[in-house]
């Protein structure tokens, strides 16, 4: 330990003497017997001595995030530093972003997806100040934290400014601005917002309020307006001549959600705090306010994004179901003459759909029409789709099983009658029309299938849910289908089609399933509670709906349904439907839950 330590001090010396003009050139003292030396550190280095280090194939947004720096520094010292992606030469000072191969540390290594440091070094005769995340966002959010710290650095800048020592570590989850500067706040919106908007601006300001102990003033300009004379402003739309450009560079069905602070929040200059919510159409600006009160509001608690610029293209999509795995997100959808599936990082960004199965890659395939709901779920180490189709040989929509060695298949099918029977495609009864399987297993281990018994095939036209148990390989079911209730059993609703069950069990063991219905206000999300915890209890339906478009929330602006609950990497939990359930604009939908006394909430400021 003492030779290793004795060794960073020898190269650390080098780094003290260009350090500080005070140290004067002489011998290093030598350590007495049995004493440890201290870490190593340095007092402080000029800036303008260091270069930029960042890997040549870092992505967009770090590559923009180090230009945003770089601006910065050259406001604080009159010169910009060089930037440097060949690693071949070594640089004495360096700030160094993310894993290059000098700057690399084991403390990046073991970083999570939102986890970042902001840490100097010693390295090489010099200083290494590292800067990265465990993801592309976190390092963004890391490089936008350490410029806001060079700006608070005390002395007179220019080329004498020295960067100081740091060991910061930090999550992105709760970087929040200082609730003060939300107390000049005023809401600009639309002056003929649509119904839609309008509950969303009002949810916000809400939130605002519960945040800083009044209602934020509201204004509604023309799309002309000039917004200078607002220097602390939520801006809500296509309003004001500086969203003009903003809102065309979005993609069709895009929005933009950004927190920008200081002279890019002030259009007059000086101090200031604009938050831009701005979408393509009416839609998209919904799910901006709506994406932005996601972030803004944690467990019943308002707070500011400090550094949040998203833009986000809303995605086609229904009845989604999500699985977290490994690091990525995957997405599955009907597509084509089968199934598909988009892959994501971040929840926002996903790629084209790729085909999982089509119903030409199965000799003998029954299935025609009505490819719909597919949910895939991991069991045993391996990947299992639960599908809907509708089959040529008997007439009727049924649900069907696939599985895969991996999320993104190729997914084979193994469903059959019986242990003893080929596999024949669907799984549920023969004479039934059934949909939006689910598999749920119970606390002993057994597997079960949840599915809808479709309105169109039962005795008085109102669909129902239902249950079997599943053999362990999940080819087949081993018991006739029990029925747990039928559409019109809610309050909420007393229409025939029930879809979309989906199991959650909470941490007191309360069962509950969540499943989709007509109501009062459009296509909506209810809760069924078991009396037992297990299937096989008496299934009483929550009064409230978990989701409706009542418009009693900025997520509840419009109706939409078939949901399903999934937790992000950072442990949040989320809902997935899609909303509207009609049109154009259909999407997937994300909104935030939370668990409490054996029930689920949306996460929204009450």
């Amino acid at each position: 330990m003492k030779r290793i330590l004795a060794c960073l001090l020898a190269l650390l010396l080098p780094v003290l003497a260009m350090a500080s003009c005070r140290q004067k050139d002489g011998p290093a003292e030598e350590s007495t017997g049995g004493e440890e030396l201290p870490p190593p550190s340095y007092e402080s280095a000029p800036l303008s001595g260091f270069v930029l280090l960042r890997a040549d194939n870092a992505s967009e947004a770090v590559v923009e995030a180090v230009v945003g720096l770089n601006r910065v520094i050259r406001e604080l010292t009159g010169q910009a530093l060089p930037v440097q992606t060949d690693l071949s030469e070594p640089a004495a000072y360096e700030i160094a972003v993310g894993e290059t191969s000098r700057a690399a540390s084991a403390n990046l290594s073991e970083l999570g997806p939102k986890d970042y440091i902001i840490e100097t070094v010693p390295h090489e005769g010099g200083v290494c100040l590292v800067i990265g995340g465990g993801s592309d966002e976190a390092t963004v959010l890391a490089l936008r934290e350490f410029a806001e710290m060079l700006k608070n650095l005390s002395g007179t800048g220019g080329v004498d400014l020295e960067l100081p020592q740091y060991h910061e570590k930090g999550s992105t989850d709760r970087l929040v601005l200082d609730n003060a500067l939300l107390q000049s706040l005023t809401i600009i919106y639309p002056d003929s917002p649509s119904d839609e908007l309008t509950v969303a601006i009002k949810a916000l300001r809400q939130a605002i309020a519960s945040a800083i102990g009044k209602n934020p003033p509201m204004q509604s300009v023309s799309s002309d307006a000039d917004l200078s004379q607002y220097p602390c402003a939520v801006v809500v739309g296509a309003v004001g001549e500086q969203v003009a450009a903003m809102q065309a560079s979005l993609p069709e069905r895009g929005y933009a959600v950004r927190v920008q602070t200081g002279e890019e929040g002030d259009a007059a200059g000086g101090a200031g705090l604009r938050i831009w919510l701005v979408g393509k159409n009416n839609m998209a600006t919904l799910r901006a306010v709506q994406y932005f009160y996601s972030k803004a509001v944690v467990n019943g608690s308002f707070a500011v994004p400090k550094y949040l610029d998203t833009t986000v293209t809303a995605l086609y999509q229904r009845d989604p179901c999500i699985l977290p795995y490994e690091g990525k997100y995957y997405l599955y959808c009907a597509y084509g003459a089968g199934y598909g599936v988009r892959v994501s990082e971040n929840l926002l960004e996903w790629t084209e759909p790729a085909p999982i199965f089509q119903a030409s890659d199965e000799p003998g395939f029954d299935g025609d029409t009505n490819f719909w709901a597919p949910e895939c779920h991991l069991y045993k180490g391996r990947f299992y789709l639960f599908a809907t189709y509708h089959a040529t040989g008997n007439n009727h929509r049924g649900v069907a099983v696939f599985r895969s060695d991996t999320p993104t298949g190729q997914f084979r099918l193994i469903s059959k009658r019986s242990a003893d029977a080929e596999k024949t495609g669907h799984i549920t009864p023969a004479d039934w029309d059934a949909i939006d399987g689910t598999l749920y297993v119970d606390e002993a281990g057994q597997p079960w299938m949840v599915f809808v018994y479709e309105w169109t095939s039962t005795p008085d036209g109102l669909g129902r849910m239902a249950y079997a148990p599943l053999s362990d390989d999940l080819t087949h079911l081993t018991a006739e289908p029990q029925v747990m209730f039928r559409s019109d059993d809610p309050a909420w609703s007393d229409y025939k089609v029930t879809d979309g069950p989906w199991m959650y069990r909470c941490a007191d063991g309360t069962l509950l399933m969540i499943w989709s219905n007509m109501g009062d206000y459009g296509y909506a999300v209810g809760i069924a509670k078991s009396s037992n915890g297990r299937l096989d209890g008496e299934w009483t339906q929550v009064e409230t709906p978990l989701f409706t478009g009542d418009r009693s929330s900025v997520y509840s602006a419009t109706e939409g349904g078939h949901g399903m609950i999934f937790t992000d990497f950072g442990g949040r939990m989320y809902l997935a439907i899609h909303t509207p359930n009609s049109g154009d604009d259909t999407a997937l939908t994300l909104i935030p839950l939370v668990e409490r006394d054996g029930m689920l909430y949306q996460d929204v400021i009450e």
